[in-house]
């Protein structure tokens, strides 16, 4: 069944907007003078997110679907459920303001399943590309709850807060790759073109060359006979790592390793109990059991050896011996984490004390991006004058030694 934008008047001649769906341009039209209206223009809506067969570039320059689309149109949905909408009246209302065509058709197909009798995480569940696991997830415990219209604006708070500090760390990290960039592309510049030129002056001449100089001679015809090797190996790098992280074994392998890796490890660590406690605070402030809590968060952490601890530790709490022993014998998360979360469960205010965690880890994770990129710029610097200094020393080591013998 197609989707499609309509504009008509009223009885009044008054315009109206909206969205459709039919089996063919023809039914939509009955469909909308049904509701007394009269068409003036019909568009079909073509799903952008799913790959197009009639053209293979499509699948190069498909627009993906923005996450402050998805913010925003939750923040909407929710705003209209607090002020009484059932929710196919607000997914029908919000899915006719979307600017994004593909969103307007998910949203439209999402209405028209809850509408047939689906749930809305179901109904959400069908379009993975467009929604997280933590998203659905957080739609069925609150569906459970009965508390949809507060998470939602409590997922939407969670989505903008990520996408500014996305947003920060590119922004962090343009200047310095910019900087790698261009001096990768002078080194090979140098290596291929300028190198080989200022060597056949040695080769000319006959003279034993230190094995410095052959060090470099050697590296530079690598370069030129197999810049192709290196490239395909650059550009197929991203997708190496996504195999090795999507097998179980050395994707388990490839997390442990993440997690030791000096700073870097450690950032990772604070992001991952950041989002645990942010999210497993949101969940439990609005009544969803803890066990459940846990099987939500624990769903949408993607280190392989946290989750196996966090599985663990929800086995602990099954048991009954609460979440902060649990996740004390795991030894994941810092004392401090820990004794927090003990004086939550103590207190009856898992939640602020969760949230307080949250915040301090958030807290620390910016001052660490911070930190990280500030260092970045010097280790380049670093790098490339070592690299330009091994280069200009193998290539004056031999003219010393040509001068000394002249002299």
């Amino acid at each position: 069944m197609a989707v499609y934008e309509y504009k008509a008047l009223t009885k009044s001649g008054k315009n109206k907007k909206g969205i459709i769906d039919a089996d063919s341009e023809d039914n939509a039209k009955v469909k909308i003078r049904e509701n007394n209206l009269y068409p003036v223009f019909l568009k079909e809506i073509k799903n952008t997110q799913q790959s197009d067969k009639s053209s293979f570039l499509s699948v190069f320059f498909t627009k993906k679907i923005q996450t402050k689309e998805i913010s925003l149109a939750t923040r909407q949905i929710s705003t209209l459920l607090s002020a009484g909408f059932h929710l196919v009246g607000a997914l029908r209302s919000v899915s006719s303001q979307i600017k994004s065509e593909s969103l307007k058709k998910i949203l439209t197909k999402v209405k028209d399943e809850v509408e047939s009798g689906k749930s809305f995480a179901d109904a959400l569940s069908n379009y993975p590309q467009t929604f997280t696991s933590v998203y659905i997830n957080m739609i069925k415990a609150a569906e459970a709850a009965g508390t949809l219209e507060i998470v939602m604006e409590k997922i939407a708070d969670l989505m903008e807060t990520t996408e500014k500090r996305k947003s920060k760390i590119r922004s962090a990290l343009a200047y310095p790759l910019l900087m790698m960039f261009f001096g990768i592309l002078v080194l090979i510049i140098l290596m291929t073109m300028i190198v080989p030129k200022i060597v056949t002056i040695f080769s000319d001449m006959n003279q034993q060359l230190p094995a410095i100089t052959l060090i470099l001679i050697s590296l530079s015809d690598f370069l030129k006979q197999f810049w192709w090797a290196i490239l395909i190996l650059i550009l197929s790098f991203p997708g190496i790592l996504k195999l090795l992280f999507k097998n179980d074994k050395t994707g388990y392998f490839m997390d442990r390793l993440i997690l030791r890796i000096p700073l870097f490890g450690e950032l990772n660590k604070k992001l991952i109990a950041a989002r645990f406690s942010r999210i497993l605070s949101s969940l439990v402030k609005y009544d969803v059991p803890i066990l459940k809590s846990l099987d939500i968060v624990i769903n949408i952490v993607n280190n392989r050896v946290f989750k196996d601890a966090l599985l663990r530790a929800k086995n602990g709490v099954e048991r009954g011996d609460g979440l902060a022993n649990s996740l004390d014998k795991e030894k994941i998360f810092p004392d401090i984490t820990v004794q927090m979360i003990s004086v939550g469960e103590k207190s009856g205010n898992l939640e602020d004390m969760l949230e307080k965690v949250a915040d301090i880890y958030e807290n620390d994770t910016e001052d660490m991006i911070v930190t990280l990129t500030s260092l970045l710029e010097p280790l380049i610097i670093v790098f490339m004058a070592i690299i330009i200094g091994f280069i200009v020393f193998a290539i004056c080591v031999p003219i010393f030694t040509m001068n000394q013998l002249i002299a």
